[in-house]
């Protein structure tokens, strides 16, 4: 299972400290047990150098498009431990972990994995887990076979970090523990199967609860241009010119949106001067799959059109997150949407 390996190196590690203690031991010595300070915390730190949990799950952000940040893993006022199986979870669509690393928590790791988006880095990734795109499996334990912060509890340090690049644009999206049936021994009793497991030099697995991280990203503002090639699929720079036309000459031109968050439906007005040109006609580009309660005005003469088509396939749906956008949700990309005919 999830953790077997990690018990039997933890078993080999303490043998020779099990063997010291029986040798040398006195028959009538009562070992100490210490009142455990109960259950840790697992948290995501806005900083890779935090000495404590926040008091709730942190907001990082908002970045943009193209940034890099680091969090840090953190372990608080937990009973003292020997190792950790942990695995942190994020959204590739936008959020794209680069490179992960161990903190001080444990003085003398060894048998370390870190495996990030399902690749190995150091070791070898745990297979049959919930390793896979966006998510980061960081597991090491004490190569003395001890527990840190000398056997005494509680014990709080930085496990490891990761750093992550931004991939996409999105309000709000979370940094989390996933959850896996391999992860059936875990140290987070809900929900269960959650990827986190903080044990012993002995193996045995301690108590811990969770908490992630919200990270906002900015929108970038969205451009709405005409094209003078309908064809075209971006804006131009600058405002274009279209070809000297001769009166009478008809010619046609796109309208087009780049670069907007994921939309709904849409609402464009092109206005003309009237003294030079007259529009004829309006038809809908391929920016919405699916158009439903369509009107196309053109010189105050309306007409309503409500035309249904195929709606995207399921791998297109989650390949683009459900997002509200004025109160319209969608899961589509950006194309041309209309055709203007003048």
């Amino acid at each position: 299972m999830y953790n077997r390996l990690f018990e039997k190196k933890r078993l080999i590690l303490s043998l020779p400290l099990l063997l010291a203690a029986a040798i040398f031991t006195p028959a009538s010595f009562v070992p100490y047990a210490h009142a455990s300070p109960g259950t840790g915390l697992v948290c995501i730190t806005a900083s890779t150098s935090a000495t404590s949990c926040s008091a709730g799950a942190p907001t990082l952000g908002p970045f943009n498009a193209g940034d890099t940040f680091s969090v840090g893993v953190f372990i608080q006022g937990s009973d003292a431990m020997g190792g950790f199986d942990i695995y942190v979870a994020g959204n590739p669509a936008y959020l794209n972990p680069t490179g992960a690393a161990l903190g001080t928590l444990i003085a003398s790791p060894t048998s370390t994995i870190i495996c990030i988006n399902g690749v190995s880095v150091v070791g070898a990734c745990t297979v049959n887990s919930a390793n896979g795109q966006g998510v980061v499996e960081v597991s090491t334990l004490d190569s003395n076979g001890s527990n840190e912060c000398g056997g005494i509890s509680p014990c709080s340090g930085m496990a490891f970090t990761i750093t992550y690049q931004v991939v996409g644009a999105t309000p709000s999206t979370s940094l989390s523990y996933p959850t896996h049936p391999a992860c059936s021994t875990s140290s987070v009793s809900s929900p269960p199967n959650t990827c986190v497991l903080v044990s012993t030099a002995f193996g045995d697995t301690l108590s811990e609860n969770i908490q992630g991280a919200n990270v906002t990203i900015t929108l970038p503002p969205a451009v709405v241009c005409i094209l003078p090639n309908p064809a075209s699929t971006s804006c131009p720079v600058g405002t274009p010119d279209i070809n000297p036309i001769t009166a009478g000459q008809s010619f046609t031109v796109g309208v087009f949106v780049q670069g907007s968050a994921p939309l709904g439906g849409f609402n464009i007005y092109v206005t003309v001067d009237r003294q030079y040109l007259n529009p004829t006609d309006a038809q809908l580009g391929s920016l919405i799959p699916s158009p439903t309660n369509t009107i196309r005005c053109i010189n105050e003469s309306r007409s309503k059109v409500n035309v249904t088509r195929p709606r995207p396939t399921a791998s297109a749906s989650s390949r683009y997150p459900r997002l509200t956008v004025q109160g319209r949700t969608c899961v589509l990309r950006l194309h041309v949407l209309a055709w203007l005919s003048l």
